[in-house]
């Protein structure tokens, strides 16, 4: 999940509801990207100052697995598909925005591809089996008609495991979340290799899938108990949220050190990483109709990955 390892499948099936979380406290992120948004938005907005929270992260999959069990975790953000896996398994919960429109790179060397039909016949390493790019790049494939197992794909278990064996010269191509992709261009730099975003791959997406050039990966989900008892909280930390999106692009410097608190990776990286996070803070029920054709994708591949069926509106809050 955004590269953490997370498969739906794996998730916990959830029914009670009377033991949920509904104070305000903590609102948690995986180390990714758009933790970013939250750093900014706890450290500038005004949101804070009416509802003292913190930011956390969750760092592995099993972290996540039992706060949404528990029910410790009301507010956190996930992969847009796995909001939709968590409510068809029985817990009520919202996917109350989007906050990157597509964090994932195809990274390989010295010169572009002109299409996706060129991985095939080449190595390519994915951190983690059925995981967003596994996901997004066999969607990609059968819309296209492309015939995904030509491409001599290595999952690994970690995105740095990836990074590492992709600068080694193990692999034609890497498919990274960022900040790795961003490691990987600068790393590769500094030891003479020339590494760089070979396809843009949401650019892809829209043209193959009909669409915008965005993926909606990744955003807030709360848990309908915790809205319903703290609207103001999450409405006026929405403000915020979308504050911190124009506040990152005018200081990227400054916002990527903010991110260090969160993220284990140098400033510099992130300053160059944040560039390429396609960071938003965008109202779920504003883009209902490309979240779900984004979701009737991944259905189409497995119905699993969601939980067994589709979603229906109430997960954006409508």
């Amino acid at each position: 999940m955004l590269g953490t390892g997370l498969l739906a499948s794996q998730l916990p099936h959830v029914y009670a509801q009377d033991s949920a979380a509904t104070t305000i406290d903590t609102v948690w992120s995986p180390p990714v990207a758009p933790v970013a948004l939250l750093g900014v938005a706890v450290r500038n907005g005004t949101t804070v100052k009416k509802y003292p929270y913190r930011v956390k992260t969750w760092n592995t999959p099993d972290q996540l697995r039992a706060g949404l069990a528990n029910k410790t975790m009301p507010v956190t953000v996930v992969p847009s598909y796995v909001s939709a896996n968590v409510r068809n398994r029985g817990q009520d919960v919202i996917l109350f925005n989007i906050l990157t429109f597509g964090l994932l790179s195809i990274i390989g060397r010295d010169q572009p591809i002109a299409s996706l039909a060129e991985l095939q016949g080449k190595t390519l390493l994915i951190p983690f089996k059925s995981d967003m790019p596994d996901l997004v790049l066999q969607a990609l494939f059968r819309k296209a008609g492309l015939d995904f197992s030509r491409i001599n794909v290595q999952y690994l278990t970690t995105p740095p495991e990836a990074l590492g064996l992709f600068l080694a010269g193990k692999a034609d191509y890497a498919f990274l979340p960022e900040p790795m992709a961003t490691a990987a261009i600068l790393k590769g730099k500094k030891s003479g290799q020339n590494v760089l975003r070979v396809i843009d791959v949401h650019r892809e997406w829209g043209r193959i899938m009909g669409t915008h050039s965005r993926i909606p990966q990744a955003g807030l989900q709360v848990t309908r108990v915790f809205y319903d008892a703290n609207r103001d909280f999450i409405d006026s930390l929405q403000q915020d949220l979308e504050a911190a999106v124009g506040w990152i692009e005018s200081n990227p410097r400054s916002a990527a050190e903010i991110a260090t608190s969160y993220l284990p990776t140098p400033a510099p990286v992130l300053e160059q990483s944040l560039l390429h996070s396609n960071l938003t803070a965008t109202r779920t029920r504003t883009i209902s109709t490309e979240i779900m054709l984004f979701f009737e994708e991944l259905y189409r591949l497995n119905p699993r990955i969601l939980g067994g069926k589709m979603p229906d509106e109430q997960l954006f809050g409508v």
